[in-house]
């Protein structure tokens, strides 16, 4: 059983710009974000849609629920030379 995930409101008390899609919606935007945030179920789907980001898997929730984030590292680069 799936738990939904407070992810947005933690990230957008951050300042993030936060976006969500529904997990069945498959496709990611033609331009994607530059952190992706998703389910490990749902890493090879988003890893098949993005290349030249970096895959980090962790533990989340009391669940045992694993999510993996996606990180643009040219983005990174570019954000650590700022």
């Amino acid at each position: 059983m799936a738990h939904p995930a407070p992810l947005p409101w933690y990230l957008e008390r951050y300042g993030a710009t936060v976006t969500s899609t529904p997990p069945e919606e498959g496709t990611l935007p033609s331009d994607p974000p530059p952190v992706i945030v998703a389910y490990s179920w749902n890493e090879t789907d988003v890893a098949e849609q993005v290349s030249g980001y970096s895959a980090n898997t962790h533990d989340f929730r009391l669940w045992s629920d694993r999510i993996v984030v996606f990180v643009d590292e040219s983005e990174l680069a570019a954000a650590r030379a700022d």
